[in-house]
């Protein structure tokens, strides 16, 4: 122990006992809630009242951000749907050209219309690759609006 005035050396044999304690958590342990409460009043009450306001600003963040994908995942899924849509009605007409007489026509409409689809896959391929490498630098926790 070390008693005021008193020099503090220890020898061989002394041994020293070190306390530590940790919490885990948002807020901190009632005993260290008191202890802030006695350097000023009303700290604790604040101390809390900043981590429920940090919480709820990450809450409405997590929605935001779920409410962003949800939005991404509709639009792939209606871009799909269209260009389904488009592709048939494209095979559509060219099984009806072909129906009519026109085989060398609807040949050159189906090799233009996969040419095409290929070079849009081709380069959405190559475009999502570039938005990838591009969102990487950019802070992860912003929110488009």
């Amino acid at each position: 122990m070390n008693v005021k005035g008193e020099k503090n050396e220890l020898t061989k044999g002394d041994n020293q006992i070190a306390k530590s304690e940790i919490y885990i958590g948002p807020y901190p342990d009632p005993s260290t809630l008191a202890q802030y409460e006695n350097v000023k009043e009303g700290f604790a009450d604040r101390l809390i009242a900043m981590a429920e306001k940090e919480q709820d600003a990450r809450i409405k963040q997590n929605d935001k951000l779920i409410d962003i994908e949800v939005k991404r995942a509709n639009n792939v899924r209606w871009n799909l749907i269209t260009g389904l849509i488009g592709v048939f009605t494209i095979v559509g007409l060219c099984a009806y050209a072909f129906w009519l007489g026109h085989p060398t026509q609807a040949a050159t409409m189906a090799s233009v219309i996969i040419i095409g689809l290929a070079a849009v896959f081709v380069t959405g391929k190559y475009r999502s690759k570039e938005d990838k490498n591009s969102n990487e630098g950019q802070d992860s926790t912003q929110i488009p609006d």
